[in-house]
C-alpha cells in the first residue's frame, strides 16, 4: 500500500466524527512507523479531512472533519431535533443513540448559531416559551385535550390570538403563553377589550380552543358568577 492508498484508507475507514483513534493504533493498523501516520494525520489536517482533539496529549487523539453540508440545517430542522433529543436518549439503546449523537450535537450547534443572529425569530420565541414545559406529559395526564394543545402551540408560535371557550363562555386572549405551577398546566394571556389585564385559566377547564388572526369586536359572553 502506497502513501496515498494509505491516506486515503485513513480517511474512509478509520477516522469518524464520534470515536477517536491514535497514532500508535493505526502504526500498528497498517504496520508502518508512528511517524509515518503522524505525517498522514497532519496532511489529511492540512486538507481540512482530520482534526487533532489534544495536540498536546499522549496518545493524540484524531477525528474526522464534521461536513458542514451534509449536516446543513435550517433553524426549525434545529429546532425540532433538539427538542427530541431526550426523548431519543431515554428511549434508544445506549449504542444506537452514540451513533446518531453527532446528529443532536450539530442541531444544537446549528440552533445557537442561528438564535444569535435571529434572536426574534417565531421559532426561537416558541422553543424559549415551552422549552421548560413536558406537554406531553400533561398530554398524558389529560390536562389538556389534544385538539386544545395544538391551537395553543399555534397561537403562541404565531403570535395569533386564542379563542377559548370555558364554563360554556368565551373569552379571547392575546400574547398567549403556557405556565407549568405544581404540575398543573395553565394558560395565560391578555384579554382582549381589557387594556393589560392578564388572565390565568387551568387548561383542564378549557373546553375548545381556535386561533384566530385579529381581535374579536364583538361583545363576548360574560363569564358565570
Amino acid at each position: 500500500m502506497n502513501q496515498s492508498e494509505r491516506r486515503r484508507a485513513i480517511e474512509r475507514q478509520h477516522l469518524s466524527t464520534r470515536r477517536s483513534v491514535t497514532i500508535p493504533a493505526l502504526a500498528s493498523i497498517f504496520s508502518v512507523a508512528e511517524n509515518t501516520i503522524k505525517s498522514d494525520l497532519l496532511f489529511l489536517e492540512s486538507q481540512g479531512v482530520a482534526v487533532c482533539e489534544n495536540p498536546n496529549g499522549k496518545p493524540q487523539r484524531w477525528f474526522a472533519v464534521r461536513s458542514k453540508d451534509d449536516l446543513e440545517m435550517t433553524l426549525e430542522v434545529a429546532c425540532a431535533i433538539k427538542r427530541i433529543e431526550k426523548t431519543a436518549r431515554v428511549l434508544l439503546p445506549k449504542a444506537l443513540f452514540h451513533e446518531v449523537e453527532c446528529l443532536f450535537n450539530a442541531a444544537n450547534d446549528a440552533y445557537l448559531s442561528k438564535q444569535k443572529v435571529n434572536h426574534r425569530s417565531k421559532v426561537i420565541r416558541y422553543d424559549n416559551s415551552v422549552s421548560d414545559i413536558d406537554l406531553m406529559k400533561h398530554l398524558h395526564r389529560g390536562q389538556i385535550a389534544a385538539g386544545t394543545l395544538e391551537e395553543v402551540k399555534s397561537a403562541i408560535y404565531t403570535g395569533n390570538m386564542l379563542r377559548l371557550e370555558i364554563d360554556e363562555c368565551e373569552e379571547v386572549l392575546g400574547d398567549v403563553s403556557l405556565v407549568e405551577v405544581d404540575e398543573q398546566l395553565f394558560l395565560e394571556g391578555n384579554m382582549c377589550g381589557v387594556s393589560g389585564k392578564l388572565q390565568r385559566f387551568n387548561t383542564r377547564d378549557v373546553s375548545s380552543a381556535e386561533v384566530i388572526e385579529r381581535p374579536l369586536f364583538t361583545s363576548l359572553r360574560n363569564r358565570a358568577a
